[in-house]
């Protein structure tokens, strides 16, 4: 809205216009950032489950499921962390 208020000045425009952009670009760059840190934790319980799998201390079906419950959870804790909502 102050983007296009008639009463400032073409650079004072500019300087708004910047600024929202800016802020666009940082939040985008937090959530991709976010994004990945879960993308790592993900990788890492699933690196611990194969683990405790191949030292036989988890039986197979419980891997796999262990596997899946882990990327939803990530998941469901990343878009409410973030409150995604398609555009």
């Amino acid at each position: 809205e102050m983007v296009n208020n008639e009463e400032l000045t073409k650079e004072q425009q500019d300087k708004a216009k910047e600024f929202l952009l800016t802020e666009e670009k940082l939040f985008a760059l937090s959530i991709e950032d976010m994004g990945n840190k879960a993308v790592k934790r993900v990788e890492k319980a699933q690196e611990n489950a194969k683990r405790r799998y191949d030292q036989n201390l988890l039986p197979i079906e419980e891997f796999k499921k262990g596997d899946q419950v882990l990327v939803y959870k990530a998941f469901q804790q990343y878009s409410k962390s973030h409150k995604l909502h398609p555009k």
